[in-house]
């Protein structure tokens, strides 16, 4: 049975790590009602009102923005920058990448306080952001499992860090997930949290 909410018959359709809602042939009121109170409650997980993948409005993001992006990619892979090189035409804004996995490539000196840190995330960014020319970094540095973590960095935690010509910010995920899904769930974090702004401004 579909299930019946106050904006009247959803459906749901997950493509990890993504949920598409679909109202069943709503009057207008009740789309603009769910759109309101998806803007207002759910704001930090919404991406759009189309059914549109996160790859794909990041395509538009930086084709519309006219920028470019770099990657510094550690428990991730390469797995953002194969993302990113799906979408067709990722070369007009796609600068390159650089994975740094082992520990020893992130080192940072005798007060090192870790690969999986914020100051590590925040130097992967900025670092590749100036060396590949990009007007944007983006870094990931984490532990994606099954082992690897400690009581204070458990498995799933991810820095990603964002840089720009105005500096640099990093924020922390902790991820719940196996080891596949949490690089994907960091990617997808990332890619939107540097077009956060455009998707407020879509909606």
């Amino acid at each position: 049975a579909v299930p019946v909410t106050p904006w009247g018959p959803v459906s749901f359709r997950q493509a990890f790590p993504e949920i598409e809602v679909k109202l069943y042939q709503p009057d207008p009121a009740r789309a603009t009602a769910l759109c309101q109170f998806a803007d207002r409650e759910l704001a930090d997980c919404v991406l759009d009102f189309a059914p549109r993948s996160a790859l794909e409005l990041f395509a538009e993001f930086m084709q519309e923005r006219g920028l470019t992006l770099a990657l510094a990619e550690s428990c991730t892979g390469g797995l953002a920058a194969k993302l990113v090189t799906d979408a067709a035409g990722a070369s007009a804004y796609f600068q390159g990448g650089i994975v740094s996995y082992a520990n020893s490539v992130k080192e940072l000196g005798p007060r090192d306080p870790g690969a999986v840190s914020e100051v590590v995330a925040l130097q992967m960014a900025t670092g590749v952001r100036e060396r590949l020319g990009a007007d944007l970094g983006l870094s990931f540095t984490g532990i994606a499992g099954p082992e690897g973590g400690t009581s204070d960095k458990p498995v799933g935690t991810v820095w990603m860090a964002k840089a720009d010509a105005q500096g640099a910010v990093a924020r922390r995920l902790q991820l719940s997930q196996d080891r596949d899904r949490v690089r994907q769930a960091a990617v997808s974090h990332g890619l939107r949290w540097l077009m956060e702004a455009w998707l407020a401004d879509r909606r």
